[in-house]
């Protein structure tokens, strides 16, 4: 699951126990912006989440680094980013790569970071697995 931001994990939280009752055998989710406020850590720490990867566009202190958080640094590609605007150059090319369909096949075939075959979508409170819509509120 992708999500943009989160706060208190419930949605993240919910949608992994509801797609572990649909039959998936493991659950990974990524955000953007990990705010990791209240009951966030605990929801963590209690959910059927094997992982979730976060940027450090938020500095987390230490007592919300636990074991299911991964942490990766944007600053490579915002370097890179500022590097080609100051030199005229396009930055789409940064994202070309990352998002076409046979890497994501060649991922999943070789254990990569891509872990399902189907497709998954976040909407506010609902989650889509393939054709399955599932309400996680």
């Amino acid at each position: 699951m992708i999500d943009a931001m989160t706060d208190t994990v419930g949605t993240i939280s919910k949608g992994s126990q509801a797609l572990i009752d649909a039959g998936a055998d493991e659950f990974y989710a990524s955000c953007t912006h990990a705010v990791l406020y209240g009951p966030a850590n605990e929801r963590l720490a209690n959910s059927p989440l094997k992982e979730v990867v976060v940027t450090d566009t938020i500095r987390l202190p230490e007592e919300k680094q636990i074991t299911k958080i991964k942490q990766v640094s944007v600053a490579p590609l915002i370097a890179d980013a500022i590097k080609r605007s100051n030199e005229n150059r396009a930055v789409s090319p940064l994202f070309n790569n990352r998002f076409r369909q046979e890497n994501i096949e060649k991922e999943v075939s070789t254990g990569g970071v891509a872990r399902w075959s189907r497709p998954l979508f976040l909407s506010i409170n609902n989650v889509r697995l393939g054709e399955e819509w599932y309400n996680v509120t």
